[in-house]
């Protein structure tokens, strides 16, 4: 659609409710409380992941390192497990490695995870310890690779703590933007468009009326805003709503099929059919 803003604007609040309007209505609120949830399991369960992937091979590294000078082989070893590549050049190995010393069983699990940027398919493994540690049994696997071991966990730990730092922040805009839908509902609205500056499935990038720019992120890939496009400066604007026509204080931008305001039926079809009207008329 490419038109006046200012003519599409004024239309639109010419039909536009004058009564309070809500936003997110329940069946909105549940869809987006629903995309919330899984956004926010999703979130925990990568950092459990990592977390746990983080502490499980950080022991295993540093038990092996007190030996990483002084480990043998031993006789009659043995290596229960296997490696898996991942992703070209990451490799996992999990098992036991046991061996019999004076008598003694000795038995200790294994987990593995280093970059391997040969992509070695297959690996031969022995059996190591220290005779001054004996329970410390690991395999010559794990020492030739403890520095790639070391990096692998120095970038988890790097890209976990960037989880939750990207987590926090936008755990932060999303509360943000529901502290504005509150201070909104119950009020009476105005259309106003707003300079669009950028644009995703899941993100709305907008000037507002001060000047200082906002995003708004929607965890539902569906999400579509009503674009408009003045026709003397090509500036695109997406329409929001708003407490006042100048724009100024919270703002909401709204979806395409206006699904946030609890308008009527005949309210829906009259701000779409003055939006047709204005597009017709270029």
């Amino acid at each position: 659609m490419t038109y006046s803003v200012l003519s599409a604007v004024s239309t639109i609040q010419s039909v536009f409710p004058a009564r309070p309007l809500k936003l997110f209505p329940k069946s909105s609120a549940l869809a987006r409380g629903l995309a919330y949830a899984v956004m926010y399991c999703g979130l925990a369960a990568l950092i459990v992941v990592l977390g746990v992937t983080f502490a499980r091979g950080g022991a295993d590294v540093y038990a092996d390192y007190q030996i990483s000078n002084t480990a043998q082989s031993v006789p009659g070893g043995r290596v229960d497990g296997g490696c898996r590549t991942k992703f070209y050049v990451v490799v996992t190995c999990e098992g036991t490695a046991s061996y019999v010393a004076s008598g003694q069983n000795y038995t200790r699990p294994f987990y593995y995870t280093f970059f391997d940027l040969a992509g070695q398919q297959q690996y031969l493994v022995r059996v190591v310890a220290d005779p001054a540690h004996p329970a410390l049994v690991t395999t010559d696997l794990g020492l030739s690779h403890l520095v790639d071991r070391a990096l692998f966990l120095v970038c988890t730990l790097g890209f976990l703590v960037l989880l939750l730092v990207v987590g926090m922040r936008l755990i932060q805009r999303l509360q943000r933007a529901g502290g504005d839908a509150k201070m909104l509902t119950g009020q009476r609205l105005y259309p106003v468009a707003l300079p669009l500056l950028q644009r995703s499935e899941t993100q709305l990038q907008l000037r507002l009326a001060d000047g200082l720019v906002r995003k708004w992120y929607f965890p539902v890939t569906m999400w579509k805003h009503i674009p408009l496009q003045d026709s003397a400066t090509g500036q695109p604007y997406a329409l929001a709503v708003a407490a006042n026509p100048a724009g100024t204080g919270p703002v909401q931008p709204l979806d395409g099929n206006l699904t946030i305001l609890d308008l009527t039926d005949a309210e829906r079809d009259a701000v779409w059919n003055a939006i047709a009207k204005v597009a017709a008329s270029q």
